[in-house]
């Protein structure tokens, strides 16, 4: 995770502020719970889920910045909120972008940010997409998007995309 620092250093974020979200989630990985409860305990505890929820908002919108040619035409589904749209080009801007969908406090990840998080930590994971639309598979269909990454949590983990909420899976 040290090495999402220099790109939380050039989206301008400060150190000792980012280093200070990041405290609860490396204290966990250095002292993991003993048990699947003891970690359940940890993750519910409203201070730490909300020490690291910050860190990944943080994390990924620096990777989306730093990356902002290679993302910028996604941009362009969000086009019609204003709130993205540079003034003085029209178009969509990706700092504006990131204030509004992915460092703001209670905004759901998309697509997009699920991406840019899981390059910002190079970790390798499977998102299943459950296709709702009528068609060949009546609704029925499950679309895979593997997200490449030189640390994997293994083939048995993905995440389930449901309308508006991930879930972690074991396959």
């Amino acid at each position: 995770m040290q090495r999402c620092a220099p790109l939380l250093d050039a989206a301008g974020f400060q150190r000792d502020i980012t280093d200070d979200f990041l405290e609860p989630f490396v204290e966990l990985l250095k002292t993991p719970p003993k048990d699947e409860a003891g970690l359940l305990e940890a993750f519910n505890d409203q201070a730490t889920q909300a020490y690291i929820v910050t860190w990944l908002r943080l994390a990924t919108s620096a990777y989306l910045r730093a990356n902002a040619d290679e993302y910028f035409p996604f941009l362009f589904q969000y086009e019609a909120d204003d709130r993205i749209v540079s003034p003085e080009t029209g178009m969509p801007d990706m700092a504006l972008f990131c204030g509004q969908h992915v460092e703001a406090v209670a905004r759901e990840a998309d697509h997009l940010q699920i991406v840019a998080l899981t390059k910002a930590l190079d970790v390798g994971l499977s998102v299943a997409n459950l296709d709702q639309s009528e068609g060949v598979g009546g609704g029925r269909e499950v679309h895979w998007t593997v997200c490449e990454g030189s640390l994997d949590f293994g083939p048995e983990t993905a995440l389930l995309l449901r309308p508006g909420h991930y879930d972690l899976l074991q396959r």
